[in-house]
């Protein structure tokens, strides 16, 4: 199996097309005896260059058209790459199996092609950079005191209004973040702009009206009570 998209970066191939203009080289020399084709072993023998480029065709137009059926049916680009599977004709062939593309990438491919980036889902419209909003933990986690906090267990969902969901968790004196994750019984949770994310590492995020908190409110305090001060700007090397 080939690529329909190439990891490395490039425009995506038409499976369709690809599919057309390998059975029209069987219909132009159907009578070939070799054939020498990229990524694989030279053919030879008519009846096995002819199933080849067959079955190859096959496959090509099987997962373009077996991905626009599961975009018609509403489904993303990840659902429809865990759901799409080859027919056991065409699987069982070793040629077609994924040793250099996989089914998966070339679904994704598909639904690039047709669809673009949009996976239908509004927080992704104009989400955070990942070092605008990885900055904001960072820095809280880095200001964990670790002994004061040893005793500590919170999970605050994060909500950055049109964008993602976050989930902090602090146990064991560590504050940990995971993006596109909730917690169905957290502590606390708080909504807010990305444009407001700053104000997360500091108190005042607690009196601001820009940041809607939902739940224990305590528990919110408690992050800052076990929060060690310093000055950010201190020298790295002392004279």
């Amino acid at each position: 199996m080939h690529n329909l998209y190439t990891i490395r970066g490039a425009q995506v191939r038409d499976g369709n097309a690809w599919a057309m203009y390998i059975m029209e080289s069987v219909s132009l020399y159907g009578d070939a005896e070799v054939l020498f084709v990229s990524h694989n072993w030279p053919r030879w023998g008519n009846d096995v260059i002819v199933e080849y480029l067959t079955n190859s065709a096959a496959i090509y137009k099987f997962i373009n058209d077996q991905t626009l059926m599961f975009i018609n049916q509403g489904y993303t680009a990840n659902e429809i790459a865990r759901m799409i599977q080859l027919p056991a004709d065409l699987e069982k062939i070793w040629y077609t199996r994924p040793y250099y593309g996989t089914l998966q990438h070339n679904a994704k491919a598909v639904y690039q092609k047709y669809m673009g980036w949009y996976d239908a889902n509004p927080v992704n419209l104009h989400p955070l950079a990942p070092t605008d909003s990885a900055r904001k933990f960072y820095y809280m986690g880095i200001r964990i005191d670790s002994v004061k906090a040893q005793d500590l267990n919170l999970r605050i969902n994060v909500d950055v209004i049109g964008d993602v969901h976050y989930l902090l968790t602090v146990r064991s004196g560590v504050l940990l973040y995971q993006k596109n994750a909730r917690a169905d019984k957290a502590d606390v949770t708080i909504s807010l702009p990305w444009q407001a994310v700053a104000l997360l590492a500091s108190p005042d995020a607690l009196n601001s009206e820009h940041v809607r908190i939902e739940g224990n409110r305590d528990a919110f305090s408690r992050l800052y009570v076990h929060m060690a001060e310093f000055d950010p700007n201190f020298n790295i090397i002392e004279p």
